[in-house]
């Protein structure tokens, strides 16, 4: 054998490495789509059931505001400008203690 044959048999073996690694790129490359799909798709519904949870959350938090927190700042409001009139009458103010 001489080394014109061991050349073209080593170039033989290169490209057939060659097509074998391409093939597997390919192969890759597909595997790699059709999972990048599937991904988006449940990405999707996923942020599309975020989104009801968070509307769901909005409405919850101004029903409790509306329903809870607003008659309680009202009360609180109401008790303070009812002390303050109660110490304006009495001419006892927080000034006059100091």
């Amino acid at each position: 054998m001489s080394l014109a044959d061991l050349r073209d048999i080593a170039v033989i073996i290169l490209a057939a490495f060659f097509i074998v690694q391409t093939v597997a790129v390919i192969i890759l490359a597909i595997i790699l789509i059709k999972l990048m799909m599937e991904v988006r798709d449940k990405a999707d519904s996923i942020l599309m059931s975020t989104q009801r949870t968070v509307q769901g959350i909005n409405g919850t938090a101004n029903f409790v505001g509306d329903t809870v927190a607003k008659p309680i700042i009202r009360g609180i409001s109401f008790a303070s400008g009812v002390r303050r009139t109660v110490r304006a009458l009495a001419g006892n103010s927080r000034r006059e203690r100091r």
